[in-house]
């Protein structure tokens, strides 16, 4: 059964539980500096708490910086509807029409995770992260995207 997942811009509050997530590369200084990039970030978490997906705009595309979610949701849908909900964001707000992310080659689930997303392989990032591994950098073409429940978007401002 896929989660129902309702989104809301992330706050300094948020940022306690979303540290404690295994797997986060980032520092909570990282999560401090991205909730606070303004219109060049988009910061979004469930509002369950079970999950968030930071996007940045660079040029004209949106890029996936992290998404996490917290161990006992896990498989059940609900990283998936946290990156189209954020897919839709970027297509909305920055009036991007592609998108960008990052995932360790080495790293099987999440490459089956951004495949079934849509998001198709593009280059290799060599010795991309610090114990020297590479990365496979995947886009995915945007413009399919429809509002659904739990979320909607008007004049630059996330409202749900």
């Amino acid at each position: 059964m896929i989660a129902k997942v309702f989104l809301r811009k992330a706050t300094q509050d948020d940022l306690a539980w979303i540290s404690e997530i295994p797997d986060i590369s980032w520092t909570n200084a990282n999560l401090i500096n991205e909730l606070h990039q303004a219109e060049d970030s988009l910061f979004f978490v469930d509002t369950q708490n079970r999950g968030f997906c930071c996007m940045r705009r660079i040029d004209s595309e949106g890029h996936i910086m992290n998404l996490g979610v917290v161990e006992g949701h896990r498989r059940k849908g609900v990283g998936k509807k946290l990156v189209e909900k954020s897919l839709l964001a970027a297509q909305t707000v920055w009036n991007s029409n592609t998108c960008i992310i990052e995932y360790a080659a080495d790293d099987l689930p999440l490459k089956t995770f951004y495949e079934g997303l849509g998001f198709t392989p593009i280059g290799v990032r060599k010795n991309y992260y610090k114990d020297g591994r590479d990365a496979i950098m995947a886009e995915r073409k945007l413009g399919n995207e429809e509002e659904g429940e739990g979320y909607a978007f008007s004049n630059r401002n996330f409202l749900r």
